[in-house]
């Protein structure tokens, strides 16, 4: 995994990994992670950056999706040939249709974050849509009800020229986002928890409970989680030949 992730980050020009931290918040008029477009690259399945000129990229949190900026409109890239992509100097990885931000790397695995709308904490509140929240508090397992889903377009923007959409984008209501941290190990995702890690298949429960206590590892910690990677990918593999 590391090498694979270190040729994604030379590809990059070498970034760095960061997270959102300028205090912008996004809307339901402009769903993404960062205040503007930003400068980046898509790396494909094969391996190869997408060179189609296009250079200025967000992330849409309503979807997890890629959305770039050509000829002035607001495009979604195809997701089924993205394999991972650098906004500004974060680095996102394609899991299950979806980007996922990524924390730290371990020699055999990484650590990431998925950001999505906040249901719970929209259900508190009054969400706007003219849903309240009582209304809300019934149906919390549907991004639909909020205006989040297939049945409304405008959340996603595409098709929307760039320029519109900035004129819009401060008339939504807000749009809480959730991070939610996982580890990913052989391509899998895993829930960054200690239950989830001591029963996954593979990994012997007393063994991880020794390792979690001599380790005193930290589950919101992404350089501590990046340990965890790596006892998961040693049980995993215990009687792998080395490679040569």
């Amino acid at each position: 995994m590391r090498k694979l992730f270190c040729l994604l980050i030379s590809a990059f020009s070498c970034i760095g990994l960061s997270a959102q931290s300028d205090g912008y918040e996004p809307t339901t008029t402009w769903p993404y992670r960062y205040a503007d477009f930003k400068d980046g690259a898509v790396m494909t399945r094969e391996g190869t950056l997408m060179t189609s000129g296009v250079s200025m990229f967000n992330l849409n949190l309503a979807n997890g999706r890629v959305h770039y900026v050509q000829d002035n409109v607001i495009m979604e890239a195809d997701m089924s040939r993205i394999y991972s992509a650098r906004i500004g100097t974060d680095v996102f990885i394609n899991i299950g249709g979806r980007m996922y931000l990524v924390l730290n790397e371990s020699d055999q695995g990484l650590v990431v974050a998925l950001e999505a709308p906040d249901i719970d904490q929209m259900s508190r509140t009054d969400i706007g849509f003219g849903i309240s929240s009582a209304t809300a508090s019934k149906t919390t397992t549907s991004l639909e009800l909020l205006g989040i889903g297939n049945s409304y377009d405008g959340i996603y923007l595409t098709g929307q020229t760039y320029t519109q959409a900035r004129i819009e984008k401060g008339k939504g209501d807000p749009l809480p986002i959730r991070q939610t941290l996982y580890l990913v190990v052989d391509g899998f995702r895993i829930d960054a928890d200690k239950k989830s890690v001591t029963r996954y298949p593979g990994v012997d429960a007393a063994a991880a409970k020794d390792f979690f206590k001599s380790h005193k590892i930290k589950w919101s910690k992404p350089e501590s989680l990046a340990q965890v990677v790596d006892f998961v990918y040693g049980q995993l593999h215990q009687g792998d030949e080395p490679n040569n």
